[in-house]
């Protein structure tokens, strides 16, 4: 090889090939002549060449010495060839980016690509063809589209030979594709058929010698291979005689239902037909039946055993037909056999509702005013409640003979106990349709609510004046001179028991509580019908019914929550009941619209909170401001807590209720048993909402410690009230009442503990909140001490049940023992000062205070302290030798620390080798990022190229124009200058 530098190495390789420059060529050469000459030919083979040998160069590692490595051995061995001594990583690097482009350039082509499979032929998703009917349809639609293609049929099917069947059967119904040299034609194919003589057997000589004509005769020959026209045939056989079998199934069903309706004529004369043939059937059973009887009387004489015998058919027989007769008018009164209309629409149910309405309102007026009802009218039924679910059709209807269309056989056939039994479930049901069906959907949720809330009943009772002009707010923003009359309308309203036949269907939707209490009075309702008022009132104003009935609707519930606070002013007359029963339609129209209901409550929680801010600035400790909430005010509280979810974190309602109760529980003073009363009340309704959410109330636990320590604790110069302040002290519970001269008269005396043992009262049966608001305590107030004593008693006992509530709804938090604690301090200070109580309070106060030792003991094992953060131990360095038990390895780098632990040598092992899996996965992961990132550059690089070239194609053929226009102008102004010239002259 030349030495010097690369470019005369490159030089002397061209040169040594062959391979010169083209500018030095003659013109004539260098000319491209036309490939189909020879002179081209062999031009084109010479560039071929040329090409060639460029490329060798180009690949040779002699040419640039920098492509090649070369790794040196640490020891030359003679005759040792070792792989990979050598490299060209230029090349490596080069192919690998090609490999690399190759694969990942499809997957990035068709990264959004997708694409399934789809199998469009005829009938492969029908599961009713069968695979014969499948693959004749298929065969039928080739044929057609051939058809359709090649104009079958037409003047070019007379001129095409492809046209028909492929095999065209000619000799002895074979093809002529068919080899004749096969064994099944003249046993040419080899020599089994020939005799052991080596003459011709008998079958073929019958073939051959005029024996071909007959060959329909061997159809039935199972070696003979069928023609594609014979399997055709076959399979349109089967068809046919498929199709041909469903037909005559379908015509065995026609029959057969034909039959059944002729039957079916005489079962109906059985159910409809007149009396005397039942008669006369019932009369023939008995003649029956009494036959066998005379003949066994007549052979009792022979054989004393035979009068069983003869009267069994009889019993038989009987019973026979009471079965039948039951079955028949069961089968009358099912529900199923009656045909049934489509479900409808809620639309349509509340348009047909209020329609029905409106008809029974107008026969009501027609029957009062002492018209005559049109036909079609309903003067022969009942008047229907809002919820008729018409089960007591046979109380007005006559019997079922008239209704069901039964004969008067079977209707007469019933006895008189079921007639009876019947007559009383009807009544049942028309008792309750004033209860249950009126108070709302049956089965709602609501009705474990409404049981819950028909408690307050027995809890309410009647207020003071002043209580009830502090209430004017609540119920509504009316003049207090409008109170006593809104009393009178409701005391007469609750006092009129006038007869649910006259109510009337269809009333106003009244706009204020004003309008519905007017409404109430003037039609002389009842409390016990106002939910069937309310009932329909919904009926008729059904949002779908008018464009204004939503806001109607929607002005209804802010009537009826002002009506159920102005019923529980009075509970004496059965307020809270009529409250229970409205609960439900309260509860739907706030689901139905949650917004105006949100506005409606959170109005009337407004105003509970300005009252109570004014009776705490009028004066915490006057008695006659009113703090705390009322009967009203409780059952607001109730209501808001039964509609709306109490659970969750945050809600528009809720929340602002919660808050209320807090504020009440702790900026209120405790002055009388009824301020008692309210606080208890509305820790009830705390450890009731907080059921599911279980979130800490520390308003509602501070009131009961404080409330226990009031009944139970003396004089202030007691001992045991001096531990109580110590106990609140040390806890931290906010207790302003407690050892103030303002409760000291609400304690427990001897006088009141002994009135009560003297007359065996029982303090352990449930406290009436509601009922002990209107008890006042104070000293100007005379209560003997019989009444006061069970009172406080009461209300003790209630509070005690309280603090267990509390304590079971807290059990697993983690400030148990802070939120407890103090309760089980508090019951130890009542034991050990001796207080005198009940019986009764004497003993579940020890079990409370048993209970809580119990769990404070549970919850103080249970609970883990904080602890610093544990740091992993510093181990004492090892003055242990290590030995090699895997003795001397060579291979092994002198850098490797050695392991003596087997196990952690391997586990090292491992790390290392997945630290190196990930390196290389890493590696590979930022070459075809790189790869992707060449082949983007690349694709943007063509488009700007593309761009650019059809910008300067755009832009040249602009300038041409230009150019174009000016020489054109040019020209123009030529022409100008030479017609003035000419002008001129």
């Amino acid at each position: 090889m030349a030495k010097g530098s690369q470019l005369k190495q490159l030089k002397a390789r061209l040169s040594s090939d062959g391979i010169k420059d083209k500018r030095q060529n003659s013109a004539a050469s260098r000319k491209r002549k036309s490939s189909s000459t020879s002179a081209g030919a062999v031009q084109k083979a010479a560039e071929e060449a040329r090409r060639g040998a460029l490329a060798r160069i180009r690949s040779d590692a002699t040419f640039n010495p920098f492509e090649e490595r070369i790794t040196k051995p640490k020891h030359e061995v003679l005759g040792r060839h070792l792989k990979g001594v050598t490299g060209r990583p230029g090349v490596s690097k080069s192919t690998a980016l090609d490999q690399r482009r190759q694969k990942l350039l499809p997957e990035i082509q068709g990264r959004h690509r997708s694409g399934t499979f789809i199998d469009r032929r005829f009938g492969e998703g029908d599961a009713n063809l069968t695979p014969e009917e499948r693959a004749l349809e298929r065969f039928t639609r080739e044929r057609q589209n051939r058809a359709r293609a090649g104009d079958v049929g037409g003047k070019k099917s007379l001129f095409n030979l492809d046209d028909g069947p492929e095999d065209r059967l000619t000799h002895y119904g074979q093809s002529l594709n068919v080899d004749d040299m096969e064994d099944d034609g003249l046993g040419l194919g080899g020599f089994d058929d020939e005799d052991e003589h080596g003459g011709i057997d008998r079958a073929t000589t019958s073939k051959l010698n005029f024996g071909g004509f007959d060959d329909e005769n061997n159809d039935d020959d199972p070696d003979r291979k069928k023609s594609k026209y014979e399997v055709m045939q076959e399979v349109m056989a089967k068809s046919k005689l498929a199709k041909l079998e469903r037909q005559r199934a379908k015509e065995k069903d026609d029959d057969l239902r034909m039959e059944l309706d002729d039957d079916f004529a005489s079962l109906r004369e059985a159910l409809f037909g007149p009396a005397q043939d039942y008669t006369e059937a019932l009369r023939e059973a008995e003649r029956t039946a009494t036959e066998p009887e005379a003949e066994g009387r007549q052979a009792k004489a022979k054989v004393s055993d035979a009068d069983g015998n003869a009267q069994k058919p009889a019993r038989v027989e009987r019973e026979k037909s009471e079965e039948y007769d039951a079955f028949v008018r069961e089968l009358a009164f099912d529900r199923r056999a009656q045909p049934q209309d489509r479900l409808k629409t809620a639309d349509e149910l509340a348009a047909e509702e209020a329609e029905r309405l409106r008809i029974a309102e107008d026969a009501r007026l027609r029957r009062m005013r002492g018209e005559m009802v049109p036909d079609g009218g309903i003067t022969n039924r009942r008047a229907p409640g809002a919820d008729d679910l018409d089960d007591d059709l046979d109380l007005d209807l006559g019997n079922a003979a008239d209704v069901y269309g039964l004969g008067p056989g079977l209707g007469d056939a019933r006895d008189e106990e079921e007639e009876d039994d019947r007559q009383r479930s009807d009544l049942d049901e028309s008792d309750d349709d004033n209860g249950s069906d009126q108070s709302g959907d049956e089965g709602s949720p609501e009705e474990e609510d409404m049981d819950n809330f028909e408690d307050m009943e027995e809890l309410a009772s009647s207020e003071e004046a002043q209580g009830s002009e502090a209430q004017v707010d609540l119920i509504g923003n009316n003049p207090t001179s409008s109170v006593p009359s809104k009393a009178n309308k409701g005391s007469s309203l609750q006092g009129a028991e006038g007869p649910s036949s006259s109510l009337p269907y269809t009333f106003s939707c009244p706009a204020t509580h004003e309008d519905f209490l007017d409404l109430l009075l003037s039609n002389g309702i009842s409390a016990s019908d106002v939910p069937t008022v309310v009932q329909r009132i919904r009926a008729l104003y059904h949002a779908s019914l008018g464009i204004d009935n939503k806001h109607k609707l929607a002005a209804l519930l802010g009537v009826l929550l002002e009506h159920c606070l102005h019923c529980s002013l009075d509970a004496s007359a059965g307020g809270f009941k009529t409250v229970a029963n409205l609960l439900p339609h309260i509860h739907e129209l706030s689901q139905t619209y949650p917004t105006i209901a949100a506005q409606h409550f959170v109005g009337k929680l407004n105003i509970m909170h300005k009252n109570m801010g004014r009776g705490v600035a009028k004066g915490a400790l006057d008695e006659n401001a009113r703090t705390w909430p009322g009967p009203a005010e409780c059952a607001l509280l109730r209501i808001t807590a039964q509609v709306f979810p109490t659970s969750d974190r945050s809600h528009p309602v809720a929340t602002p209720m919660a808050l209320l109760i807090a504020q009440y529980l702790a900026h209120c003073r405790i002055r009388t048993l009824s301020d008692l009363a309210s606080g208890l009340f509305l820790a009830s309704l705390v450890a009731s909402n907080e059921r599911q959410s279980k979130r800490i109330f520390p308003e509602s636990l501070n009131f009961l410690h404080q409330a226990i320590a009031v009944l139970t604790l003396g004089s202030p110069t007691g001992k045991a009230l001096k531990r109580a302040e110590s106990i609140k002290h040390a806890f931290g519970i906010p207790a302003p009442d407690l050892g103030a001269a303002h409760t000291a008269h609400l304690a427990l005396t001897k006088e009141e503990v002994a009135s009560l043992k003297s007359e065996g009262t029982s303090a352990s049966r449930p406290a009436d909140l509601l009922h002990l608001l209107a008890f006042k305590s104070s000293k100007s107030a005379r209560h003997d001490a019989k009444e006061r004593g069970e009172v406080k008693a009461l209300l003790l006992h209630q509070a005690f049940a309280l603090v267990e509530a509390f304590a079971q709804l807290y059990d697993g938090s983690v400030a148990y023992v802070e939120l407890m604690q103090p309760y089980e301090e508090l019951m130890a200070c009542i034991d050990a000062a001796h207080i005198n109580l009940p019986t009764s309070l004497q003993t579940r106060a020890s079990t409370l205070r048993a209970t809580l030792s119990i769990a404070l003991a549970r919850a103080s094992q249970n609970r883990r302290a904080l602890r610093l953060q544990a740091h992993r131990a510093i181990p004492l360095a090892s003055q242990v030798p290590k030995f090699d038990l895997g003795g001397f390895d060579p291979t092994r780098k002198s850098s490797r620390v050695f392991d003596p632990d087997p196990e952690r040598a391997e586990a090292a092992k491992l790390r290392a080798l997945v630290k190196k899996e990930k390196k290389g996965a890493v590696r590979e992961l930022r070459r075809d990022a790189a790869a992707v990132a060449e082949q983007r550059r690349r694709d943007n690089k063509e488009e700007e190229d593309r761009y650019e070239k059809w910008t300067r194609r755009v832009t040249g053929s602009l300038q041409d124009e230009e150019h174009q226009d000016k020489l054109f102008r040019k020209e123009k102004e030529k022409i100008k200058r030479e017609r003035k010239r000419q002008n001129a002259k």
